[in-house]
Parts: structure tokens; sequence; C-alpha cells
């Protein structure tokens, strides 16, 4: 029997998407992420994926600019979680602060930011899904209620 799967999935015209002008957007970071998105970043391995999610995450979490770019800035620092599968402790801490270091940040700077780390450790998102929730809730809870951004280096 065939699924007609397509039958169920909403096409919309040309003429009538762009019919009505969208509201202003709210951006985590201005003309790459809209605020209370999901993105995932796929790629190739060894394209600077985690870098790029670092960068994102960095200026997310210190209220900067991504990239070094005035059309990436971010408006204030919001929390940040960040899961990283392949990726241990050190390697990342030298990461960020490398990428630190050009916005005049030093390691006790990037202590004082609200980014939440966990590397190299299982994450199985269909069974844990829940907890992670409850988890980024509960941290969220201790500091403000700004929506912040998720991360998670492989799935």
């Amino acid at each position: 029997m065939a699924i007609d799967w397509y039958k169920e999935i909403e096409f919309i015209p040309a003429k009538k998407f762009f019919s009505e002008p969208p509201p202003p957007l709210r951006w985590t970071v201005h003309h790459l992420i809209e605020e209370g998105t999901f993105v995932i970043l796929g790629g190739e391995p060894k394209t600077s994926k985690t870098w790029a999610m670092l960068e994102i995450g960095l200026a997310v979490s210190s209220g900067t600019k991504a990239f070094g770019e005035d059309g990436f800035k971010t408006e204030e620092p919001k929390p940040v979680f960040m899961f990283f599968l392949e990726d241990g402790r050190f390697n990342i801490q030298a990461r960020l602060r490398a990428l630190g270091a050009p916005r005049g940040m030093n390691r006790g700077d990037l202590m004082e930011l609200p980014i939440y780390i966990r590397c190299r450790e299982p994450l199985d998102i269909e069974s844990e899904a829940d907890e992670i929730i409850d988890a980024v809730k509960g941290v969220v809870k201790g500091i403000d209620k700004r929506k912040g951004l998720i991360i998670i280096e492989k799935i």
C-alpha cells in the first residue's frame, strides 16, 4: 500500500506566501538565528562546525557580535547550554579562550559568562529529552527568564 505523505503537506503558492509582510523578527543572533527557533548545523567532518557553534555560543552568552560582523550582533547576554559529544573539556576550553581573546576576554571573563557545558558524554536525545529540558529549566530559573540557546555538537 502506497502512502501519499505528500498529500498531508500544505504547500503555499508564492503569490499567497509573499502577499502578507512578516511581523518584525526577534533575533537571538541578528540575521542568523531567530529567537525561539531550532537550528541544526550539519556538514562533513573537519569543516569547522564546532568552531562556528562555539563562536555563536560565545556571542550569545556575552552579548557580542558573532564572527566579528556587525550584521550578526546580539542584544544582551543570554544563557547558552552546550552539549559536546565528541570533544573533551580542555579542547573546548582552549577553543573558547581563543575565541574570547579578540573580544578582550580572559579566563576570568569567560568564567563569568552564562555558559553551561557538557563534554564527551553519551546523549540519547530520545530517552533523555525530558531530563535535559528539566536540567536546562532548573539552571535558567536560577539566573533569569531570557530565552537562550542550546547547542548540540553532534547527533
